[in-house]
Parts: structure tokens; sequence; C-alpha cells
């Protein structure tokens, strides 16, 4: 009869992330551009102020910036520092955004300064996304950091104006990874909750040169099921299962997100799952987070699917979890010896008994010796492959 999976407290989470440019290639027309009026009262932008200060800003008013910025010093120290400092920026790119991009271009270290520039990148684009991507274009032509943060809060005002900012970067400029960048527009889309007109733009995105979409699918995946994961697993089970990556890095990412909020939902979709790699990858990712916090119900819900070769395949990865072994390798091994299929038992158990032997030889050997809980042919297997008698 088939053992009874154990309870199991050490379960680990199997899981599995423009050079050219044409001047306003995805600007919408100008009767459609936001107002630039700075509503939280800094001081408005022009549109396309990039190369200068906006209309006719004093020359007093300049310094005023500068001097601000520059009593706040170049090292920070703390992250009330950092955001002081982040403050007096946002003030003086509402200004002048190409003068204050500048000053932060020289001055402090790389983390902060890429960190700076995304945060003044992300407001300047959501007041003229246009002349942000052109700065980004002209000054950092391959940081995809920058282009992240320009196409992020695209994404969030205008879906199909940050797909076509994103397609017309690719076209313009091959060397660029395509999915880096759509991921980007997808990000901005996904923040708001528009997860279904994400859908729909990937099903009708053609990569340029061939390249795969998994990444924006996984992305969508995993943004989608934090949320709405029925919907998300809804659209999932829809996408081609042509044994290509876009569907299998889908439900890998909805089974990550999924596994957080309800383990046993997320269980239950991947267990209805045709059976191979995929379904067990979901299995896996559901299973792992729900058996670490409450290995009770995970090992009722296995008992459920005792004969299933893909949960076989499951149990083997997770019992034979570095983690696992090393946490209880009895534990380890009474999960192995519920495998039902004899050859990745054995395959299993070897595993876990090279791990023991490695980290405590003496408890190995004193378990293979005085071992009651395996079948007497499969012991006698293991006691000769790691040469020890009764």
């Amino acid at each position: 009869m088939h053992k009874t999976r154990p309870f199991w407290r050490y379960f680990p989470s199997a899981i599995l992330m423009a050079a050219a440019f044409v001047a306003g290639l995805c600007s919408t027309p100008a009767k459609h551009r936001q107002s630039t009026q700075d509503t939280s009262g800094l001081v408005p932008i022009s549109p396309h102020s990039a190369d200068g200060f906006a209309g006719g800003l004093r020359e007093s008013k300049k310094e005023d910036f500068l001097t601000a910025v520059e009593s706040k010093g170049t090292r920070l120290d703390s992250e009330a520092g950092y955001a002081n400092l982040l403050k007096s920026l946002m003030q003086w790119v509402a200004a002048d955004p190409q003068a204050a991009r500048e000053y932060v271009r020289t001055h402090y270290d790389p983390r902060h300064r890429n960190a700076f520039l995304s945060d003044m990148l992300a407001a300047w684009a959501g007041k003229d996304p246009q002349a942000a991507l052109d700065w980004v274009m002209k000054n950092s032509p391959h940081d995809y950091t920058q282009y992240d943060a320009v196409l992020t809060k695209i994404g969030e005002k205008d879906p199909d104006m940050a797909w076509r900012c994103a397609g017309q970067l690719l076209a313009n400029e091959a060397g660029l990874n395509g999915q880096s960048i759509f991921v980007s527009a997808l990000r901005g889309i996904a923040y708001t909750g528009n997860y279904q007109k994400a859908a729909a733009l990937i099903a009708n995105l053609q990569m340029p040169g061939g390249q795969q979409k998994y990444d924006l699918t996984g992305f969508l995946a995993g943004e989608w099921g934090l949320y709405d994961p029925a919907a998300a697993a809804q659209w999932v089970a829809s996408l081609p299962d042509d044994g290509g990556m876009d569907r299998q890095q889908a439900l890998v990412s909805l089974g990550v997100s999924w596994a957080q909020s309800d383990p046993e939902a997320a269980a239950d979709f991947a267990v209805q799952l045709p059976p191979g790699v995929t379904r067990q990858n979901m299995l896996a990712t559901a299973l792992g987070s729900w058996a670490t916090n409450n290995p009770e119900q995970a090992a009722a819900w296995l008992n459920q699917y005792q004969a299933d070769p893909d949960l076989d395949m499951v149990v083997r990865s997770l019992a034979s979890s570095p983690n696992m072994i090393d946490a209880d390798p009895n534990a380890a091994v009474g999960w192995a010896s519920t495998i039902t299929d004899n050859a990745i038992r054995l395959q299993t158990l070897n595993l876990i008994m090279n791990r023991w032997m490695s980290e405590d030889a003496s408890s190995a050997e004193s378990y293979l010796q005085t071992a009651t809980n395996l079948p007497a042919a499969t012991l006698a297997k293991l006691r000769s492959n790691f040469n020890v008698s009764q």
C-alpha cells in the first residue's frame, strides 16, 4: 500500500524575470497632449523643454535650485537624506529637466545616480513623454533602467502609446532586447490594473527578429495573478499550448503569485493541467510555499493523488532539496519513500543519502544500518551504493 505523505515543514519554494530615435515617433497629437501644468506645486514645464530652462525662468531661480541641491551634499548616509535630496531634485526637474539631469549625471555614486535619474525621468515622462524619451536616446541610448522609467510611466497613462514607443525603439535600434523594452511598457499597464488590455497587446504583438514573448507572458501572469488569479488563470489557459515557452513561463509565474494568496487554489488549478513538465513546475511552485507554511494541509492535499506520476516528480524535487535534507534528512527520506515509481524513488533516495553523507556521515551510516521504514530491496541497494554494512 502506498504510504501517506508525512507532514513537512521544510518544503522549499520551487520558483523557477535605442539609440536612433525619430522625433515625435510615439507622441500623441498636440491637441491630445496632457497639460504640462504641475498641480503638485512644483514649477511647471513647457513641452519639449529638454534643451533649456522653461520659458524665461529667472537667473536667480536657476541658482536657487542649484543651491538647494548642493546644500544637501553628494554623500547620502540615510534614507531620509535620500528622500530630502530627491525632493529638491524633483523641484528642479519640474523647472528645467535638462539642467537637473545633467547635474545628476555628473554627481553622486552610480547607485544613487541611477535611482535619481529613474525617478526624475518618470516625473518628466508623466508630463512630456516625448521629451523624456528623446533625452534618454541622446544621453543614455542603451540604458534599460532609464527606458524602464519612461516607458513604465507612459504605460500607466496611455497603453497604446507605450506599446507604440516600444515597437519604434526596437525598429530603430536592433541591438536592444525586445522583451526587456516591452516588459517596461507592460509594467505601467499592469500597474493600473489594465490586464485585459495588456493581454490583447501581447496577443497582437509580432516581436522583431523572431524574438520570443515568454518574458512578457510571464510578467503579466505574475502581476495579474497577485490581484485576480482566477482571471489570470483563464488567460494563461487560453494561451497556445504549442510547446513554446510563452505559456509555460506564464504558468510558472502565475503559480508563484497565486501561491502567495491561495496555494490550494493554485494547486487545484495546476493539477488539472495536461501531464508534463509545465504541470510539474506549477505544482512544485504552488506546493512549495504552501507546505512551508501549512505542511499538514499540503500533505493532506497531496494524499488525494497517490498514483500521479507528475506528483512523483514534484515530491522528488522537493524531497531532494538541500534545504530539506539539511534541516531534516529523516523527513526527506520519508517523503522520498512515498514516491510510487520505483526508479524515481531510488534515484531520490540516492540524492538524499549522498547529501546526508557529505554533511553528517556518521548519522547517515547509522540510519542505513538500522532503517526499518524502507523496503528490504531498496535498503540493500542503498547500503551497497554507500558501502554501509548492516
